[in-house]
């Protein structure tokens, strides 16, 4: 997929539609991308590409759910 600068192919919408199974398919480039899209506030946008797999998950898990609280 490419992606245009300034522009993310994933809306909150999108994300807050996300199954369980669809998040276990993404790859880490995937998490990150949907992470930074979503909008969630994280202290050093830096440091969310340099994160551990499991911590990012969980990132991703809180990223979906805030998606879908603003989607309400």
């Amino acid at each position: 997929m490419v992606t245009i600068v300034g522009k993310s192919p994933w809306t909150n919408c999108q994300i807050a539609a996300l199954s369980d199974s669809q998040l276990a398919h993404l790859n880490f480039d995937e998490m990150v991308e949907i992470v930074l899209a979503s909008g969630v506030s994280v202290r050093d946008i830096k440091c969310v590409r340099t994160m551990e797999s499991d911590a990012l998950v969980r990132l991703l898990n809180w990223a979906r759910q805030w998606c879908r609280c603003q989607t309400i």
